[in-house]
């Protein structure tokens, strides 16, 4: 009883006395609130229009709430996930709770900017199109500051490369440069600049296809010329300085003497013709002398043709007997050129010649009526037909009426007013 009675005073005086407790309840502290860390988080400059964000407090248990951008704060749990985030600059916050009520006043908080957008790549400067230099050196640019650079040549790989990126050893032909910018957020451009060009060393070969007579009294000369490689020429007369030209090209006013004309072509990669080449030629007016190498032996009352490009003598006597040979004189290059004597008429003097166009005719001589027709093309002699030919002369006049050769007059022993018409 004794035991009861002072549990019972002892509750007496706890409700008793001025309405003072013995038992001081402000002595119990309230709970401390949460830390809130984060243990993983983007980078400060990310591609990705996602985000994962890891967080944990420091006490046993917490409940947490989560703001992006400023937003309203909601319950999350970690890890926490955003998606579909804009390019710019974004803020995540997070806060723990501990058994309800404390609340981390100081959240932990995180900035980073997102670039899903790729950068623009750019060729500032490079080679010519056309170039015969084996070495090439490219600028180029990004649009977004900060970029590094990928390159490649032609199908190689890309690799990491730096401004300006020059290439040396270059074989000739077709190439293409290609560069890419990798922005700082790590996003590549998908379309890189591409650059063609092509390297050519092999100069040019000149060649001239038409010029004046060799010999002529002309004060004017025209050239054609052509390079299968060439784009341009450069033309000059003896030692003058080279000039661009093009052909056909043409000089006037040129005064009597010895002439060369020389051309060199330049194609577009800048190779130039190292072997131009050349044409002599010379204006006069006066004689000059025919070659005598390979000339005809000298004879007398021989015939003489013009066939358009050359000249054909044939026949004739030397001063002791006849003869049947004779020759090919071509002006532009002063070269003589005997004609065949296989299957050429029986020698003669005081005989007739004409040319139809493709061949030389020849005719008569001291009482013969024979002929024979003579092709400088093939160098070979067929003869005249006999049937119905004129009586045998020497003397006599011909002419080429263009399809046929008619022969008129002439000496037998007799004066005669005879002739006759032959189609070849």
């Amino acid at each position: 009883m004794r035991y009861i009675f002072i549990i019972g005073s002892l509750i007496l005086a706890v409700i008793g006395g001025c309405g003072r407790s013995s038992f001081r309840g402000s002595d119990v502290k309230p709970p401390i609130p949460p830390d809130t860390f984060l243990s993983s988080v983007p980078t400060n400059l990310s591609k990705s229009a996602s985000a994962i964000f890891y967080f944990y407090c420091n006490k046993e248990t917490c409940i947490y709430e989560c703001a992006l951008d400023g937003g309203t704060w909601e319950a999350c749990i970690s890890p926490k996930t955003y998606t579909g985030l804009k390019d710019g600059s974004h803020t995540f916050s997070v806060r723990a709770r501990y058994r309800g009520g404390n609340v981390d006043a100081t959240p932990a908080t995180y900035s980073w900017i997102v670039d899903t957008f790729p950068p623009n790549t750019a060729v500032i400067s490079g080679p010519f199109a056309f170039t015969n230099d084996t070495s090439s050196t490219f600028v180029f640019t990004s649009s977004e500051p900060g970029s590094t650079f990928e390159c490649r040549l032609d199908t190689a790989e890309y690799v990491s490369c730096t401004l300006p990126r020059t290439y040396t050893g270059l074989i000739e032909g077709n190439h293409i440069f290609s560069v890419r910018a990798i922005d700082p957020a790590g996003n590549v451009d998908p379309t890189p600049a591409i650059y063609l060009w092509s390297i050519d060393t092999t100069p040019p070969d000149t060649s001239i296809i038409a010029g004046p007579n060799s010999l002529t009294n002309q004060t004017s000369a025209t050239f054609s010329f052509t390079s299968i490689d060439g784009s341009t020429f450069e033309c000059r007369i003896d030692s003058g300085v080279y000039g661009i030209c093009s052909s056909p090209m043409t000089y006037i006013g040129l005064s009597e003497g010895n002439y060369t004309f020389s051309v060199r072509a330049r194609d577009l990669a800048g190779n130039v013709d190292p072997t131009p080449d050349t044409y002599s030629w010379t204006i006069s007016f006066h004689w000059r002398a025919t070659s005598i190498i390979e000339a005809p032996t000298k004879r007398e009352f021989h015939t003489a043709v013009w066939t358009g490009s050359e000249m054909i003598i044939w026949g004739g006597h030397s001063g002791v007997s006849l003869t049947n040979s004779g020759g090919k004189y071509n002006p532009i290059t002063d070269i003589w050129l005997a004609t065949s004597t296989l299957g050429a008429p029986e020698p003669r003097c005081w005989h007739t010649a004409v040319w139809t166009g493709n061949e030389m005719i020849v005719w008569g001589g001291p009482i013969t009526y024979s002929g024979g027709k003579y092709s400088p093309t093939t160098d070979s002699w067929q003869a005249t037909t006999f049937t119905d030919v004129p009586s045998g002369r020497y003397s006599h006049s011909a002419v080429w009426t263009g399809t046929e050769m008619i022969v008129w007059g002439g000496w037998d022993g007799n004066l005669l007013n005879t002739g006759g018409r032959y189609t070849p």
